[in-house]
């Protein structure tokens, strides 16, 4: 199995500068570091920076570096290789059953932790008198700490506050109050060093106080059980009150998702800290971030239990739900309008602002819970009163046979006095007889029409009253159309030179006759088909005489000889 160079680099290292100290490694050392190493590997289909892959990387790497360092006994490293492998175990499941959410990532965090801090007790704990960390710096009694490794020293120790806060040894006050002392320690050793640029013997003993202090208050502070669930272990309780507040309806759709944001934000902002290694001020913020949170899901729980066995919220999501779900239902069979649909939803939201305004005050007094029950009660009752309202098509739309029948009677009409083509008459017919069919198809369904499906009905026929009144054209308007066309023509060619005057008075007798003919044609009635062919025949053969007394080639020549201009 190939590991990847840079993962195993730093326990190499380590390994290496430790045996170039002279510190003895154990015979057993090299096989549980192979061991180890094999917990480096990402699993299949994840990416090294995976921030559980991450996690494990760096803590699988501490036990290495330790373990190389005979700072860890055989049966120490045994049960920190079987906490990991139970880890892994977890990891692989869930990555195989796709499971891998926000729960699943708090549990494995959880259970990290649990492994970091077993490994940072046996690292306090382990040589009767104390853990030597290097540079002459012992734990088991005073900090003892030289000029040359002070700052490890100052490191080391912010490190012990981080992991015993992170892991739930400290609480955030006793985190807080000792990083004020580090802090105090820290600004009075950059104080000296400022001074003349070194710390000399009397200033280096009295930051060995200040840090001798510091860890006492720490062994004092530090517990063996968790104060309280740690870092990881908060996110995965508050993960699961959310959720289960939610599913048994104390806490609102509303309140989840604002919840469930600053879960997200919580669980970034640790994303991106322990990226770069958690430092103890990110992990002070984080767990003061989680305690709100938790406050903040505790309010949201207990304001769903208010007024004795009654649960306003499971009550309050209840009727959202089921107003919502009848809002969706009535609209698609029909039984209510989209517009009555709307301001339905409209008063539900108006309902839902009310429930969040009594709500901003953590409480829900019995007048406000009776409000709002009196308030779905009426929208409740609006939509009962549309959907009874609904009657069968033949009584409340009358006018969707009369429209069929009128619509039919036109398409006849036109066919009969030549105002709509023949091919017109066929996809009007083949329109109506459609419309006729969707509305049969409708009634199958029970014999009467819902609302939705007669006003669809109702405007298809209105569409196809439209078309009907673009097919049929009026034969008088269209004579007179013409007439009016020939006139013009006429009149811009003899005012161009085109035509003579004794052409133009011929042309216009002619015009004129059949300009009486046309005025004696009444528009509203059907007018024979003989007698508009005839006027049609009339208008065509002066069109011809028009273009026929037209001059060619300059003024006043005609197409046969010279016009006479008298």
């Amino acid at each position: 199995m190939r590991v990847k160079s840079s993962v195993i680099k730093p326990a190499m290292v380590s390994a290496f500068c430790l045996a170039a100290l002279g510190v003895p490694q154990p015979a057993w050392s090299n096989q549980w570091t192979d061991m180890f190493m094999s917990l480096l590997v990402p699993a299949a289909g994840t990416s090294s920076s995976d921030p559980i892959t991450l996690r494990e990387s760096q803590i699988t790497n501490r036990i290495i570096e330790n373990i190389n360092a005979n700072k860890l006994s055989t049966a120490e490293t045994q049960n920190l290789k079987a906490q990991l492998d139970r880890v892994k175990s977890m990891e692989l499941n869930y990555r195989a059953n796709g499971q891998l959410g926000p729960i699943e990532y708090a549990s494995l965090n959880a259970e990290l932790s649990k492994v970091e801090t077993n490994l940072n007790q046996l690292l306090g704990t382990s040589g009767g008198g104390g853990n030597t960390y290097g540079g002459g710096t012992t734990y088991g009694g005073t900090v003892t700490a030289n000029i040359g490794d002070i700052d490890g020293t100052f490191n080391d120790l912010k490190q012990r506050i981080t992991r015993n806060l992170s892991s739930g040894r400290l609480t955030i006050e006793e985190a807080q109050s000792l990083k004020n002392e580090y802090d105090h320690a820290w600004n009075d050793k950059n104080q000296f060093k400022n001074n003349d640029g070194v710390i000399t013997a009397s200033e280096a003993d009295n930051l060995n106080q200040s840090l001798d202090a510091l860890k006492r208050n720490l062994a004092n502070n530090s517990r063996d059980v968790q104060a309280w669930p740690g870092i990881d272990g908060q996110q995965a309780a508050e993960t699961k009150r959310l959720e289960d507040g939610i599913a048994s309806g104390r806490i609102t759709r509303r309140e989840y998702d604002q919840l469930k944001t600053e879960s997200d934000r919580i669980a970034n902002f640790e994303a991106t800290a322990r990226g770069n290694g958690l430092q103890l001020a990110e992990t002070i913020t984080l767990a003061t971030d989680l305690k709100n949170f938790s406050q903040q899901v505790s309010r949201s729980l207990n304001n769903g239990n208010v007024a004795g066995d009654f649960n306003p919220s499971g009550w309050f999501n209840g009727q959202q739900t089921e107003l919502s779900r009848n809002i969706d239902n009535y609209l698609a069979t029909g039984r209510i309008t989209r517009a009555e649909a709307e301001d339905l939803r409209a008063d539900c939201r108006r309902l839902e602002q009310l429930y969040a305004s009594y709500r901003g005050d953590g409480n829900l007094t019995p007048n406000e819970i009776d409000v709002l029950k009196k308030g779905y009660e009426s929208i409740g009752a609006e939509l009962k009163e549309k959907v009874d309202s609904v009657t069968p098509v033949a009584v409340q739309y009358p006018e969707i046979d009369s429209k069929q029948k009128a619509l039919r009677r036109r398409i006849d009409e036109g066919s009969a006095r030549g105002t709509i083509k023949s091919s017109d008459v066929q996809k009007l017919n083949a329109s109506l007889s459609w419309i006729a069919s969707v509305e049969a198809a409708f009634r199958q369904s029970g014999g009467n029409l819902e609302r939705s499906e007669a006003e669809r009905i109702i405007g298809d026929l209105d569409r196809l009253s439209t078309k009907i009144d673009r097919s049929a054209s009026n034969p008088v308007q269209d004579l007179l159309r013409r007439k009016n066309g020939l006139q013009a023509k006429i009149d811009s060619n003899v005012a161009s030179g085109k035509i003579s005057g004794r052409s133009a008075r011929n042309l216009r007798r002619e015009l004129n006759a059949i300009s009486y003919s046309v005025q004696n044609l009444n528009p509203n009635r059907a007018v024979p088909s003989d007698v508009v062919v005839h006027i049609t025949a009339d208008m065509d053969r002066l069109n011809t005489m028009i273009t026929s007394s037209l001059s060619y080639g300059g003024s006043g020549y005609h197409r046969g000889g010279w016009n006479n201009q008298r």
